[in-house]
């Protein structure tokens, strides 16, 4: 493809674990991952790590690979699959089954509760017979996540529903709602390729404004004077991996949940 994401190729062939963890951790190097997917045609289209201040914690800490089928590359929405591993016990090798829109440069997860995303232990011996299960699937799974999709779009999302949707999830992301002074901002579209009243369409602008942090946030601090004050705020951009994942995964199931 045209332009390849920034890789930290240290971290994808690390070949030592994190010195905190046991000698029963044997830890599964991404690049062998990576190259069980790239022998079946898959190329990566992105590339995320999480920071970290802790020396001995680099290049071994969360990271998260998308991959996609060469012949795909081209195609405005695709099926990928999303490859979450670390080398310090900080997370399992994930492989979860993602979809990717070219409008929206954040990648999703739709369908966790229907598509049971694999998770391999750092000592299991046989995980590349896992992860041939998962690319043994991919195409069927990938099929069904098409179909959800397509039947988002033939859902119709009133205004009522739409407001509904964004009150469930403001919540998945901060603990109450009074956190967010107007959820309403979760359903604005930022793109002219987000306009419009279908399910597929609320769950993208959704999830752009709540990864993105596109909304305002209430926040409660002493002034000087030890006086509780009630301050606004935008929101900040989700940046850690796996809170990503995380918000992404519940956000789907909502998505999933609100299907005609």
């Amino acid at each position: 493809m045209g332009n390849l994401p920034k890789i930290n190729q240290e971290i994808l062939q690390q070949i030592h674990s994190h010195e905190k963890m046991s000698d029963k951790y044997k830890h599964i190097k991404t690049s062998d991952v990576i190259q069980e997917f790239e022998a079946r045609g898959f190329e990566i289209t992105s590339f995320q790590q999480a920071n970290t201040r802790v020396a001995h914690n680099e290049n071994k800490q969360r990271h998260v690979v998308r991959m996609a089928q060469s012949t795909d590359i081209a195609l405005p929405e695709r099926s990928e699959v999303v490859i979450m591993n670390s080398y310090n016990g900080s997370s399992s090798l994930k492989l979860h089954l993602g979809a990717y829109r070219v409008v929206c440069a954040n990648g999703m997860i739709v369908g966790d509760d229907e598509i049971e995303p694999a998770r391999i232990m750092h000592s299991k011996k046989d995980w590349d017979f896992e992860v041939y299960k998962f690319l043994k699937s991919f195409d069927s799974n990938s099929k069904k996540q098409q179909e959800n999709i397509e039947r988002m779009k033939k859902t119709y999302m009133s205004f009522d529903r739409e407001m509904e949707f964004a009150y469930q999830a403001a919540l998945i992301r901060e603990k109450s709602i009074e956190d967010i002074l107007d959820p309403k901002e979760l359903i604005i579209a930022k793109r002219e390729a987000d306009v419009g009243q279908n399910l597929w369409l609320t769950f993208n602008k959704t999830q752009e404004n709540l990864i993105q942090g596109n909304f305002t946030k209430i926040f409660e601090r002493a002034n000087e004077q030890e006086i509780v004050e009630r301050i606004t705020q935008k929101a900040s951009i989700i940046t850690d991996s796996k809170r990503n994942m995380q918000i992404n995964s519940d956000l789907g199931k909502l998505a999933l949940s609100y299907m005609e």
